[in-house]
Protein backbone atom coordinates (compact mmCIF):
# COMPACT_ATOMS: atom_id res chain seq x y z
CA UNK A 1 0.00 0.00 0.00
CA UNK A 2 2.99 2.36 0.22
CA UNK A 3 3.66 4.72 -2.69
CA UNK A 4 6.81 6.36 -4.04
CA UNK A 5 7.40 9.15 -6.54
CA UNK A 6 10.91 9.42 -8.05
CA UNK A 7 12.46 12.51 -9.61
CA UNK A 8 14.72 12.65 -12.67
CA UNK A 9 18.08 10.87 -12.44
CA UNK A 10 16.98 8.75 -9.47
CA UNK A 11 17.84 5.11 -8.75
CA UNK A 12 15.74 3.10 -6.30
CA UNK A 13 16.77 -0.40 -5.22
CA UNK A 14 15.23 -3.07 -2.98
CA UNK A 15 15.98 -6.74 -2.33
CA UNK A 16 13.82 -9.78 -3.04
CA UNK A 17 12.73 -9.98 0.62
CA UNK A 18 11.03 -6.55 0.43
CA UNK A 19 7.52 -6.80 1.88
CA UNK A 20 8.29 -10.23 3.37
CA UNK A 21 11.00 -9.77 6.00
CA UNK A 22 11.87 -6.10 5.46
CA UNK A 23 10.84 -2.82 3.88
CA UNK A 24 14.36 -1.61 3.05
CA UNK A 25 14.98 0.71 0.09
CA UNK A 26 18.17 2.33 -1.24
CA UNK A 27 17.84 5.72 -2.92
CA UNK A 28 20.27 7.68 -5.07
CA UNK A 29 18.56 10.87 -6.22
CA UNK A 30 15.26 12.33 -5.05
CA UNK A 31 12.09 10.55 -3.98
CA UNK A 32 8.87 11.15 -2.06
CA UNK A 33 7.29 8.39 0.02
CA UNK A 34 3.78 7.83 1.36
CA UNK A 35 4.30 4.88 3.69
CA UNK A 36 1.57 2.60 5.03
CA UNK A 37 1.88 2.05 8.78
CA UNK A 38 3.41 -1.26 9.87
CA UNK A 39 4.97 -1.18 13.35
CA UNK A 40 6.28 -4.73 13.00
CA UNK A 41 8.28 -3.94 9.85
CA UNK A 42 9.73 -0.41 9.78
CA UNK A 43 10.28 1.25 6.41
CA UNK A 44 14.00 2.05 5.99
CA UNK A 45 15.43 4.39 3.34
CA UNK A 46 19.18 3.85 3.00
CA UNK A 47 21.04 6.88 1.59
CA UNK A 48 24.56 5.72 2.43
CA UNK A 49 25.73 7.95 5.29
CA UNK A 50 22.14 8.31 6.53
CA UNK A 51 19.22 5.98 7.10
CA UNK A 52 15.62 7.15 7.49
CA UNK A 53 13.43 4.92 9.66
CA UNK A 54 9.63 5.21 9.70
CA UNK A 55 6.55 3.11 10.41
CA UNK A 56 3.96 5.22 8.54
CA UNK A 57 4.37 8.75 7.21
CA UNK A 58 4.81 11.08 4.22
CA UNK A 59 8.29 12.43 3.56
CA UNK A 60 10.81 13.32 0.88
CA UNK A 61 14.52 12.58 0.55
CA UNK A 62 17.21 14.08 -1.66
CA UNK A 63 20.52 12.28 -2.15
CA UNK A 64 22.13 13.19 -5.49
CA UNK A 65 25.78 12.24 -5.90
CA UNK A 66 26.65 15.67 -7.35
CA UNK A 67 25.21 17.51 -4.35
CA UNK A 68 27.17 18.29 -1.19
CA UNK A 69 24.15 17.63 1.02
CA UNK A 70 21.47 15.06 1.73
CA UNK A 71 18.02 16.22 2.82
CA UNK A 72 15.01 14.65 4.53
CA UNK A 73 11.79 16.69 4.75
CA UNK A 74 8.68 15.57 6.62
CA UNK A 75 5.06 16.33 5.67
CA UNK A 76 3.27 14.19 8.27
CA UNK A 77 4.03 11.51 10.86
CA UNK A 78 7.53 11.22 12.29
CA UNK A 79 10.89 9.85 11.19
CA UNK A 80 14.12 8.80 12.86
CA UNK A 81 17.35 9.67 11.09
CA UNK A 82 20.22 7.31 11.84
CA UNK A 83 23.88 7.05 10.89
CA UNK A 84 25.40 4.19 8.90
CA UNK A 85 26.07 2.33 12.16
CA UNK A 86 22.46 2.90 13.32
CA UNK A 87 23.13 5.72 15.81
CA UNK A 88 20.11 8.02 16.22
CA UNK A 89 21.04 11.48 14.90
CA UNK A 90 17.71 13.33 14.70
CA UNK A 91 13.96 12.86 15.05
CA UNK A 92 11.76 14.94 12.76
CA UNK A 93 8.25 16.26 13.33
CA UNK A 94 5.99 17.57 10.52
CA UNK A 95 7.32 20.69 8.75
CA UNK A 96 10.90 19.93 9.75
CA UNK A 97 13.86 19.13 7.52
CA UNK A 98 17.22 17.55 8.26
CA UNK A 99 20.14 18.62 6.08
CA UNK A 100 23.32 16.52 6.21
CA UNK A 101 26.61 18.00 5.00
CA UNK A 102 28.52 15.17 3.31
CA UNK A 103 31.92 16.84 3.59
CA UNK A 104 31.65 18.04 7.19
CA UNK A 105 29.62 15.00 8.29
CA UNK A 106 27.28 17.32 10.23
CA UNK A 107 23.48 17.48 10.41
CA UNK A 108 21.14 20.41 11.09
CA UNK A 109 17.38 20.50 11.69
CA UNK A 110 15.33 23.30 10.12
CA UNK A 111 11.71 24.46 10.26
CA UNK A 112 10.43 24.55 6.66
CA UNK A 113 7.36 24.58 4.45
CA UNK A 114 7.55 21.02 3.04
CA UNK A 115 5.82 22.01 -0.21
CA UNK A 116 8.94 23.97 -1.18
CA UNK A 117 10.84 20.68 -1.27
CA UNK A 118 8.26 18.11 -2.38
CA UNK A 119 6.12 19.89 -4.99
CA UNK A 120 8.35 18.57 -7.80
CA UNK A 121 6.21 15.42 -7.80
CA UNK A 122 3.30 17.53 -9.09
CA UNK A 123 5.45 19.21 -11.75
CA UNK A 124 6.02 22.39 -9.72
CA UNK A 125 9.44 23.57 -8.62
CA UNK A 126 9.62 26.00 -5.70
CA UNK A 127 12.97 27.75 -5.34
CA UNK A 128 13.59 29.58 -2.06
CA UNK A 129 16.81 31.51 -1.41
CA UNK A 130 18.78 28.92 -3.38
CA UNK A 131 22.28 29.90 -4.59
CA UNK A 132 22.71 29.66 -8.36
CA UNK A 133 25.43 27.03 -7.94
CA UNK A 134 22.86 24.68 -6.35
CA UNK A 135 19.98 25.80 -8.57
CA UNK A 136 21.72 24.70 -11.76
CA UNK A 137 22.00 21.16 -10.38
CA UNK A 138 18.19 21.06 -10.17
CA UNK A 139 17.87 22.62 -13.64
CA UNK A 140 20.15 20.01 -15.22
CA UNK A 141 17.81 17.26 -14.05
CA UNK A 142 14.58 19.06 -14.92
CA UNK A 143 15.60 20.33 -18.37
CA UNK A 144 18.23 17.71 -19.35
CA UNK A 145 20.62 20.55 -20.14
CA UNK A 146 24.19 21.30 -19.05
CA UNK A 147 24.73 24.57 -17.13
CA UNK A 148 27.75 26.40 -15.78
CA UNK A 149 28.07 29.58 -13.73
CA UNK A 150 30.89 32.11 -13.52
CA UNK A 151 32.45 32.47 -10.08
CA UNK A 152 30.93 35.96 -9.66
CA UNK A 153 27.35 34.66 -9.83
CA UNK A 154 27.51 31.23 -8.13
CA UNK A 155 26.36 32.54 -4.75
CA UNK A 156 23.49 34.75 -6.01
CA UNK A 157 20.27 33.45 -4.32
CA UNK A 158 17.05 32.95 -6.27
CA UNK A 159 13.44 32.68 -5.11
CA UNK A 160 10.69 31.82 -7.60
CA UNK A 161 8.29 29.04 -8.64
CA UNK A 162 7.92 27.35 -12.02
CA UNK A 163 5.31 24.95 -13.32
CA UNK A 164 4.99 24.42 -17.06
CA UNK A 165 7.30 27.23 -18.19
CA UNK A 166 9.85 26.47 -20.89
CA UNK A 167 13.57 26.77 -20.21
CA UNK A 168 13.79 29.99 -22.22
CA UNK A 169 10.97 31.52 -20.14
CA UNK A 170 12.74 30.56 -16.90
CA UNK A 171 16.06 31.99 -18.08
CA UNK A 172 14.34 35.24 -19.08
CA UNK A 173 12.82 35.48 -15.60
CA UNK A 174 16.21 34.94 -13.97
CA UNK A 175 17.78 37.64 -16.12
CA UNK A 176 15.06 40.07 -15.00
CA UNK A 177 15.47 39.48 -11.26
CA UNK A 178 19.26 39.15 -10.94
CA UNK A 179 22.42 40.62 -12.53
CA UNK A 180 23.01 37.59 -14.75
CA UNK A 181 22.94 36.80 -18.43
CA UNK A 182 22.33 33.26 -19.71
CA UNK A 183 24.43 32.59 -22.81
CA UNK A 184 24.44 29.43 -24.92
CA UNK A 185 28.01 28.27 -25.51
CA UNK A 186 28.03 25.05 -27.53
CA UNK A 187 25.90 22.53 -25.61
CA UNK A 188 26.23 24.44 -22.33
CA UNK A 189 24.28 27.41 -20.99
CA UNK A 190 26.64 29.73 -19.15
CA UNK A 191 25.47 32.18 -16.48
CA UNK A 192 27.57 35.34 -16.61
CA UNK A 193 27.67 38.42 -14.39
CA UNK A 194 26.01 41.54 -15.88
CA UNK A 195 27.48 44.64 -14.22
CA UNK A 196 25.05 46.97 -16.05
CA UNK A 197 22.06 45.35 -14.33
CA UNK A 198 23.74 45.76 -10.95
CA UNK A 199 24.35 49.42 -11.71
CA UNK A 200 20.66 49.92 -12.46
Amino acid sequence: GSEVWINAGTKLRYNNQYGISNRDIKVEGEAFFSVTKDKQTPFIVDMGSLKVEVTGTRFGVSNYNDSGTMEVVLEEGSVNIRSENNKLLEQLAPEEMARFNKKEMTIEKLKVNPIHYTSWRNGTMHIFELPLEQLILKFEKRFNQKFEADQQVKSIPFTFSIEGESLSEVLHLMEKIAPVNAVQEGETIQFKYDSLKRAN
